[in-house]
């Protein structure tokens, strides 16, 4: 089992026990190769860097007075459980398949979307364990790929306004951006009785097209409210 609390405070860095190759230049005292997540701050800003094997791959900068909720589904670790390469200290990939569908049975993660290829295409004993759970999902294919891959998307069936705070979400995100909470709540109350697989199942989730989508797709991933701020922030 990784030692990566479940719910960590960023910043949080692990060096890896076995060295990858052509590692980067951020490393520990010891000239370990860091990986993890790791803070700088300006004036006006906090910088989060992801790191892994030394490199960082991606920074999200957002103002530095603007504090998110929190909420045990929206966390750090989905992120690199998202697709995003991270390597716990034994160097285990954190966006490994059954680590991710773990989870969101746990409740660390709303929803996640799993693909299942022929032969080994066991989909269905998944899905039964989602209705043993009591928990919503969809089954879906593309139209091209029907024949050898599915899908399940599954996760918690709470509606969206029994699920997470969404007046502190809209807040966050209307002082975050400066358009005002009430910008984000209209379109957060017309999700509130939707779960998290109903929410993505109306737009195209994984190419969300405005703010608001970007928002939601960003809150049913368990993604942290202050990655998806940096994102709307760059678009802007």
């Amino acid at each position: 089992m990784s030692n990566i609390p479940t719910h960590l405070e960023v910043p949080y860095l692990w060096a890896l026990k076995e060295p990858q190759p052509r590692p980067g230049t951020n490393k520990d005292s010891q000239g370990r190769t860091l990986n993890g997540f790791d803070v700088r701050e300006t004036k006006h800003k906090k910088i989060v860097r992801v790191l892994h094997n030394g490199y960082a791959h991606r920074r999200y900068s957002f103002p530095r007075d603007v504090v998110a909720p929190k909420h045990p589904m929206i966390r750090w670790l989905n992120l690199p459980m998202a697709g995003m390469v991270m390597r716990d200290e034994d160097n285990r990939m954190l966006n490994d398949g059954p680590a991710i569908i773990e989870a969101v049975f746990a409740g660390h993660k709303p929803i996640v979307d799993v693909m299942f290829m022929e032969p080994q295409n066991d989909w269905q004993g998944l899905v039964e364990r989602v209705e043993r759970a009591g928990m919503s999902y969809e089954i879906h294919s593309d139209p091209e790929t029907a024949a050898t891959i599915t899908w399940v998307m599954f996760g918690s069936n709470k509606p969206m306004g029994e699920l997470f705070d969404l007046g502190a979400i809209a807040g966050f995100y209307g002082e975050g951006t400066k358009l005002g909470a009430e910008t984000f709540m209209k379109r957060l109350v017309k999700v509130a009785d939707l779960n998290p697989v109903q929410v993505v199942s109306e737009y195209d989730w994984k190419r969300p097209e405005s703010l608001f989508e970007l928002m939601l797709t960003g809150l049913c991933l368990g993604y942290p409210l202050e990655s998806t701020l940096a994102i709307m922030l760059e678009w802007a």
